[in-house]
């Protein structure tokens, strides 16, 4: 079966490692400021502002090809999985509502990794999902706290945490899309008797 969220899984593990990298950028010269104020405003200022225009505009961009292919993957879950508990426009939804969104986020991906655990030949990997949706959570509240924090005062340590949080939280993600791209891969090249066994389940749903 040809997966409907292949191509833009690729393209969000590519953006992912450029943020990841841009954001070890972003932390380095965050420790700069923070160890010498003078120093980074001197030598070094207009270069880690660039490189945060760069982070700025890269994240808002992922974020927009973020909300295609997590509709794109409950497109192809809702196709391999039958009766899967979150619909394309759910999950669209659990990512936009404000609020709503901080049970949203993690849970899409609880679901997800949860659903994946239940079939022996993708159980290793939903593990691996479901792990990460507890730092997910953490990290994402912490970022978005952080964030509030830095706009209120210039603290320079509030900086270097907000850069770790950060770089943990872009990791978190790639590894994220990582699994979720190899979980759909293990459904859709599923072992024949598991596919027949699922098939005739469908069929007797359909039925009633």
């Amino acid at each position: 079966m040809k997966l409907r969220s292949e191509v833009l899984s690729n393209v969000m593990r590519i953006m992912l490692a450029i943020l990841v990298a841009v954001a070890v950028l972003d932390l380095i010269g965050s420790l700069i400021y923070a160890f010498s104020e003078s120093f980074y405003l001197d030598s070094v200022h207009s270069l880690f502002s660039m490189i945060s225009i760069i982070k700025v505009v890269l994240y808002y961009t992922m974020c927009i090809v973020y909300l295609v292919w997590i509709f794109k993957v409950h497109v192809d879950l809702n196709q391999l999985i039958l009766k899967y508990p979150r619909t394309p426009g759910g999950a669209l939804a659990a990512m936009l509502i404000p609020f709503y969104n901080f049970y949203g986020l993690p849970s899409t991906f609880s679901r997800m990794g949860a659903q994946l655990e239940e079939r022996s030949y993708t159980a290793a990997i939903g593990r691996k999902i479901s792990t990460l949706t507890v730092p997910l959570i953490i990290l994402f509240l912490f970022n978005y706290v952080l964030g509030r924090l830095m706009q209120q005062t210039g603290e320079s340590f509030l900086f270097v945490l907000g850069s770790v949080v950060s770089l943990a939280l872009s990791i978190v993600y790639l590894l994220l899309t990582r699994y979720v791209s190899q979980g759909l891969h293990q459904l859709a090249n599923r072992p024949a008797a598991e596919h027949y066994e699922e098939s005739l389940e469908q069929q007797n749903v359909l039925s009633h």
